[in-house]
């Protein structure tokens, strides 16, 4: 049995991308695996797989999840849940992914947290420390 598509078609940004194709990338944004979809629509998983190749070729991504990212970066999916978290931020960068401005952001206030945070202690112990051995040299 085939599912229907429900999901709207793609907007006219995501040119070149077809409606299958672009429901398997709603899809895959929110968690399903290409098995899961491919059950779902009563189709073949390697069928599926197709779908996902060609839907990286037209995007220029090297990966179904960096396809997915570009699609968030460029406004055509809603963000996903945890993306703007340091978190976020840190799988982007693991996975050699271009990072968008929220997972920047989230990266930058993290790092000025923890300046923030470790100022005085620093402050503190360079007090007790003494004169430092380049001081001394």
């Amino acid at each position: 049995m085939t599912v229907t598509s429900t999901s709207p078609p793609p907007p006219a940004a995501a040119a070149g991308v077809t409606a299958r194709q672009w429901e398997l990338l709603q899809r895959v944004a929110h968690g399903a695996t290409y098995r899961e979809v491919a059950s779902e629509w009563g189709i073949a998983e390697i069928t599926v797989r197709g779908y996902g190749h060609r839907l990286m070729r037209t995007m220029g991504a090297s990966t179904i999840a960096h396809a997915v990212h570009i699609a968030h970066s460029r406004g055509l999916i809603g963000p996903k849940p945890d993306c703007g978290t340091r978190a976020a931020y840190r799988r982007h960068v693991v996975a050699g992914e271009p990072t968008d401005m929220a997972c920047r952001m989230a990266n930058t206030g993290y790092w000025a947290e923890c300046r923030e945070i470790l100022a005085p202690i620093l402050a503190a112990k360079r007090a007790t420390a003494g004169p430092s051995r380049r001081a001394a040299a």
